[in-house]
């Protein structure tokens, strides 16, 4: 499922308070380990958020910090149950391996996670290591006055339109606004749908013997391995657009760009 989008805004305050002039509703993040970031989330009722994110001091390894000077879209996240198997499925892709990483919130929380990095405009993947709703808030953090309920859709674009990791597609995610309803997709043929299909084949064909048990006692669905897979990948429906980098400044509402713990 996806986790969030990155925003990655000049000034966090700055940010924080044009989103609360939208009429969302923002929860301090706190600052990742390192002390190099901090953040404040901007959460939904289908379980996804945008992060609000900012820099405290320069890091030119940082994957965001080319966005640093003038904001923008940076990444999306999608949440992954079992790293270690994604990662041998998805190994050539990989470009940053699984690393341990953290945030301290406001009231001293201290949060955990694994993350791997794919090669651009893959997303990267996210497993918790403490519970996800230390994470990311729900409730009342999640209700929004301006009726935003989710992301809908991710727009990736890229520079060059004959690479075939970074032609422009759009994905499908969990569900937005209230008054729309739409289902979710990937879109055959984009660079998503490919990495989809590889994770659903290679998790099919690593089970044969999982699969084959189920088969002998009468059962007719799925491996586990593919039938949990099905459920992670940018699902659901709306009409909040969400997605890639903008060389803007703005802070606004997710939009198409014009490039997401």
């Amino acid at each position: 499922m996806l986790d969030h989008v990155v925003y990655v805004a000049r000034d966090l305050a700055e940010a924080v308070e044009d989103h609360k002039r939208r009429g969302y509703t923002v929860t301090p993040g706190g600052e990742h380990a390192g002390g190099v970031t901090h953040n404040a989330l901007v959460c939904f009722a289908d379980g996804s958020y945008l992060e609000l994110v900012a820099f405290r001091k320069p890091d030119p390894t940082h994957r965001w910090w080319r966005h640093a000077a003038n904001g923008g879209f940076a990444d999306f996240a999608v949440l992954s149950d079992d790293l270690a198997e994604d990662l041998s499925v998805l190994k050539d892709l990989v470009v940053r391996e699984a690393a341990e990483g953290g945030r301290t919130r406001p009231d001293g929380v201290s949060l955990r996670w694994r993350a791997a990095f794919l090669r651009g405009p893959l997303p990267f993947l996210i497993e918790n290591l403490t519970p996800r709703e230390l994470r990311v808030p729900t409730g009342g953090a999640a209700l929004h006055a301006n009726g935003v309920t989710g992301i809908a859709t991710i727009v990736l674009a890229a520079r060059a339109t004959s690479a075939p990791w970074t032609r422009t597609t759009s994905v499908s995610g969990p569900a937005a606004r209230q008054r729309s309803r739409s289902s979710g997709r990937i879109s055959t043929g984009s660079p998503m749908w490919a990495f989809a299909s590889r994770v659903r084949a290679a998790r099919a064909r690593a089970a044969p013997d999982r699969s084959a048990r189920g088969s002998r006692r009468g059962r007719r669905g799925t491996p586990r391995s593919a039938s949990r897979h099905r459920r992670a990948p940018l699902r659901g429906r709306g009409t909040t657009s969400g997605g890639a980098p903008s060389r803007s400044g703005s802070t606004g509402t997710p939009r198409s760009p014009r490039r997401t713990r």
